[in-house]
Order: structure tokens, then C-alpha cells, then sequence
């Protein structure tokens, strides 16, 4: 039986040695093929900044009043984005990643929240971009 076993050995060690040869046998990739192609292509801050340089402001007046403007929305809109206040929840979707609530106002209006949970954290960037993008068709 002790011979059997020590066939065995001697067997599986050849074809680790068999195996460690030929991976140090194989030849390194050439340059020009190990570089890894983008897939997408992002634009620099100095060519975003020549593309949207007319929607700049220069009067500065027009630039504190919107600053000011839109400090009051963000106060806004942490509140209602954080408040549940009045709001029922009208649908869900099975995996719980899209959720609506309802509110109505003065009987004859409707106001519809909606929380969406991304949970494909791998395609942050993607979204981001789809949605921030002031080219897209909204």
C-alpha cells in the first residue's frame, strides 16, 4: 500500500513541476497589447470649460442673487426630501429600489414623491453622468 501511495505522490509532484515550467516557459505580452483600451471617453475640465463658456455669468450682482437663491432651495429641498409629512405610500416596486408616496393638497392637487435606491454601486458614475448631463433630452 506504501508503494502505491508514493506512485501517487511522485505522479501529482510531476505534473506540478510539468505545470510551474510552462508557466515559467511562456513569453511576457508586448507592450502595445497589455495596455487596456478606455471604454469610455471623459472630457477634460479645459474642454467642458471652452464647450459651456457662453452660460457663464460675468455680472456679478446676477451671481450673489443666485447664490442666495439657491441656498433657500437647498433648505427647501432637504426638507421635503427628508419630511414624510402627510405622504402615504401609493406603490413599491418587489426589491424595494423604487418607492412613490402620495400626498393630496386642497382636494384637487396631487404631489407625488418618489425615492429611488441605486444599488448598483459599481455604476455610480454611469448614472451621475446620465442624469447631470446638460445635453440629454429630459
Amino acid at each position: 500500500m506504501n508503494k502505491f501511495y508514493i506512485q501517487v505522490a511522485l505522479f501529482l509532484l510531476s505534473i506540478f513541476v510539468y505545470a510551474n515550467k510552462e508557466t515559467l516557459a511562456t513569453e511576457v505580452a508586448s507592450e502595445e497589447n497589455a495596455t487596456p483600451q478606455l471604454i469610455y471617453y471623459y472630457s477634460t475640465p479645459e474642454e467642458v470649460y471652452k464647450k459651456y463658456q457662453h452660460r457663464l455669468c460675468v455680472n456679478s450682482r446676477e451671481t450673489i442673487h443666485a447664490d442666495q437663491v439657491m441656498s433657500e432651495a437647498v433648505k427647501y429641498l432637504e426638507h421635503y426630501a427628508t419630511s414624510k409629512d402627510g405622504y402615504k405610500l401609493f406603490s413599491e416596486s418587489p426589491d424595494k429600489s423604487l418607492s412613490q408616496y402620495k400626498k393630496k393638497l386642497d382636494d384637487d392637487t396631487n404631489i407625488l414623491k418618489i425615492n429611488l435606491n441605486i444599488y448598483a454601486s459599481n455604476r455610480y458614475d454611469e448614472i451621475v453622468n446620465k442624469y447631470w448631463d446638460p445635453d440629454s433630452p429630459n
